[in-house]
């Protein structure tokens, strides 16, 4: 408890409502430095227990807003405030504790450090200061705070890679001994199903099991217990079988960064009843600076990226999101450029590749995939996600070769398949920057050269594996089919387009084409690494100067987390750390010059307070860049799909967030929701982390899709006249064994329920069935044929 005297009382001070205005406040110094004396105590609490409950209270005499208050809390520039004052969680109109002479203002405060930030209440009871003849000008102010119980199981727990019959359990300890995994069917643990061990020798390191010989379609319950006692629940879903139209919801977001969290975007996922969520890229930022790592602007170590990884799902000002939503649901997830350095490539060399303070090296010859940076950002990656480790065989590529392979295909009943791309190791260097100032021959030359046939972004043998499993997809009837990159397919023109599927246009465009000819329907590609939700049908050229070929394949982009940046050659006010959704970027990197050629202004932009106005100002600057291009303008509204708007628009650039995919079990219709909340910067964060981390989220953006196409079982199509019931249900039950794959693992036993006799079907499709020249089997599947009846081979 603290009483700090008033300022006007220190000796040599002016009387308040004397002669002489504005009075002089002597010493005020010594007040800071008295406040600063009970602030180093309190630093010193916290460095020996980083969860140390800690209360200071009583009557400051000082206003919330004044200097001694910001040196008690740590609110100084540079630093990171240890307690949070509660009275800047009242409304405004209500931070009053005294009524002197006419003047309402907050003298009493109760600061609590940031563990106990999330769950407290507070509140005046104003008694006396609405009162006349009360017996004193000062209310009381009540706080009742929860006082965490202490965990060693520090990043909580997970469940990811699941299939119909198998998951990954994960959780991280910070004490060495033994944790034990326990899983039931029920939430009470009344009948377990088995436990599981594993030894934690690195507090650094977490810890995973897998499950398997699970039943599909099932909810299950698992606890983690460590060696000092700790203990953590989740749950998870395993995936239908083909056949069944169950219906199917999942979240999506990428793009976060340690120094902003704890994260209220995502605060209602885990309220949402997912089948599962994906991590989607940037799920760290290694190239920024956090508290975590304080003074590293890019880690290099597999320590420095263990941190990095560990901070993100670590509790801070006493909220953890990310536990509470992985604890909820299963898990999927891929990397992108951030969880090592800002847009390297895996399958470029060393002195090709972006990097920051020369982390690759300088080698022009390898592979960025083969150097140790890679290999300890790819370890920590894969420390902290619930993922099987997977890896390529001899694919007779020295890119790919023995290589950890990210890419996954679920299926999920016949609602869905997806397909989780890994779009950074294996890619070619980028294409040089072009400013979008450039001239139209510079245009010209640069779109020419994204045709380049022999440049990869997935190389061969992803590629390859993602095109047999799109055809395995349509061909058993799914309905669905969420392509997971990280990176847009859509086009956005010229700006830093070396980064995405455009800077690499002729693979962009083979797949494309892939789909399109073999009737691959109903293709979202699920996208990310921009920083907003922006929808769009995909359309393709086959060459440079070619016409645009419609599609129906759509691509979602999905904003981020939470995401700031700082780029000094910008103009004013983007030239400082400025909350960086979609939005503000897109209009603090498009140059002046092109703006007003539009007859817009930053200036404009800055002034509209609505969020659906920036959002339409957005809008119609992107639109600018890709009609010149003969690209289509943002939104599904003439892609001649089915599709209807529910709230907003198709862009939502000014929120930090996530996406929800629904589908509904007996329509198929999908309906996308893209949920937001304001977003703040790292400064705003730590000045006032109550009012930061108690923003909720809202709808932001919602559309409707209908599936095109419906084929209720082309599996069924496939079998009838040719093979018996008998081998129809041999077909159905076959699984696909962990090793039945090139390339190792397969993460989906049993999820297609085709086996060797269909596939061979396929593959090789007799007169009876001139159907099948619709999926591709028939021409121009040469090599596709080989990759099948090799997998056909190694499953039957």
């Amino acid at each position: 408890m603290y009483h700090q005297p008033s300022a006007a009382n220190l000796v040599g001070s002016d009387p308040e409502f004397g002669r002489f205005q504005p009075i002089t406040l002597a010493n005020v110094e010594r007040r800071s430095a008295q406040a600063q004396v009970l602030n180093d105590l309190v630093d010193q609490l916290i460095a020996d227990d980083p969860e140390a409950n800690v209360v200071v209270l009583g009557d400051l005499n000082a206003y919330q807003f004044l200097p001694s208050v910001d040196v008690l809390t740590g609110n100084v520039e540079g630093e990171q405030p240890v307690l949070t004052n509660l009275t800047e969680t009242l409304p405004e109109n209500e931070r009053y504790t005294f009524n002197f002479q006419g003047n309402s203002q907050a003298l009493d405060h109760i600061l609590v450090s940031n563990n106990l930030v999330a769950d407290a209440e507070y509140d005046v009871v104003h008694l006396n200061t609405e009162f006349a003849n009360s017996v004193s000008d000062h209310d009381p102010a009540i706080a009742r705070l929860t006082f965490p119980e202490p965990t060693t199981l520090t990043n909580g727990v997970a469940s990811g890679d699941t299939t119909q019959t198998s998951t990954v359990l994960w959780t991280r300890s910070t004490v060495p001994g033994t944790v034990t995994f326990e899983y039931a069917t029920d939430s009470t643990f009344a009948t377990l199903l088995g436990t599981e061990t594993v030894e934690v020798t690195d507090s650094l390191v977490p810890v995973k099991v897998e499950l398997e010989e699970l039943t599909s379609d099932t909810q299950y319950f698992y606890r983690a217990t460590d060696a000092a006692g700790s203990s953590a629940v989740g749950t998870f879903r395993t995936a239908a079988e083909l056949g069944d139209y169950r219906g199917l919801r999942f979240g999506v977001s990428g793009d976060w960064q340690g120094e902003l969290s704890p994260y209220p975007a995502i605060a209602n996922a885990d309220e949402r009843n997912l089948d599962f969520f994906v991590q989607m890229g940037d799920t760290t930022e290694a190239d920024s600076e956090s508290p975590a790592l304080p003074g590293v602007t890019q880690a290099s170590t597999l320590e420095e990226f263990r941190i990095k990884h560990a901070e993100i799902y670590t509790e801070r000002f006493g909220f953890n999101p990310w536990a509470d939503l992985r604890a909820s649901t299963t898990i999927y997830s891929t990397w992108d450029d951030h969880e090592i350095t800002n847009d390297f490539a895996g399958g470029a060399a060393p002195a090709d590749s972006p990097q920051r303070n020369g982390i690759f090296g300088t080698a022009t010859e390898g592979f960025v995939n083969d150097t140790p940076v890679f290999d300890a950002a790819l370890q920590a990656f894969q420390d902290y996600k619930p993922l099987r480790d997977e890896f390529y065989d001899e694919t007779g590529d020295p890119r790919t070769a023995n290589e950890q392979k990210l890419y996954r295909f679920n299926t999920f009943g016949s609602d869905a398949a997806s397909f989780v791309l890994d779009v950074r190791s294996f890619r070619d260097a980028p294409l040089p920057f072009l400013p979008e100032t450039a001239s139209p021959e510079q245009v010209n030359q640069y779109l020419m050269d994204a045709f380049e046939s022999d440049r990869t972004m997935l190389g061969a043998a992803q590629l390859q594996e993602f095109k047999q499993d799109l055809l395995a997809a349509e061909a058993a009837g799914i309905t669905w089919k969420f392509v997971m990159s990280t990176v847009p397919i859509q086009n956005f023109g010229i700006p830093v387009a070396g980064e995405r599927w455009e800077g690499f246009a002729a693979e962009r465009a083979d797949l494309l084409q892939f789909i399109d000819e073999n009737e691959i329907n109903n293709v979202v590609f699920v996208t990310g690494d921009f920083h907003g939700t922006v929808v769009n049908n995909v359309t393709y050229q086959t060459g440079f100067g070619q016409p645009q070929i419609p599609t129906h394949v759509v691509d979602v982009m999905i904003g981020p987390v939470a995401i700031q940046l700082t780029v000094p050659f910008l103009p004013a006010p983007f030239n400082e750390t400025f909350a960086a959704p979609f939005g503000p970027a897109t209009v603090g990197f498009t140059p002046p010059v092109l703006l007003e050629a539009q007859g817009k202004s930053q200036a404009e932009y800055l002034a509209l307070s609505d969020r659906a106005e920036r959002d339409q100002f957005v809008r119609e600057v992107v639109d600018a860049r890709l009609e010149p291009l003969g690209y289509d303008p943002i939104g599904l509204e003439d892609s001649g799909l089915d599709a209807t708007l529910l709230q907003g628009e198709y862009i939502a650039a000014h929120t930090y967030g996530w996406s929800e995919f629904e589908i509904d079990a007996e329509t198929q219709k999908l309906t996308v929701t893209t949920y937001g909340v304001e977003p703040y910067t790292q400064a705003e964060l730590e000045t006032n982390p109550t009012a930061i981390i108690s923003r909720t989220s809202e709808i932001v953006s919602q559309f409707e899709l209908a599936p095109m196409g419906l084929n209720q079982s082309a599996t069924d199509d496939l079998l009838d006249g040719g093979v018996s019931p008998e081998q129809t249900e041999i077909a159905r039950a076959e699984v696909f064994e962990p090793e039945g794959r090139a390339g190792g693992h397969f993460a989906s036993p049993n999820h297609l329920g085709i086996g060797k006799t269909v596939l061979e079907t396929m593959i090789e499709p007799s007169p009876l069935h001139p159907e099948l020249s619709q999926f591709g089997f028939n021409s121009g599947a040469s090599e596709l044929q080989s990759s099948l009846n090799l997998r056909t081979l190694a499953i039957g």
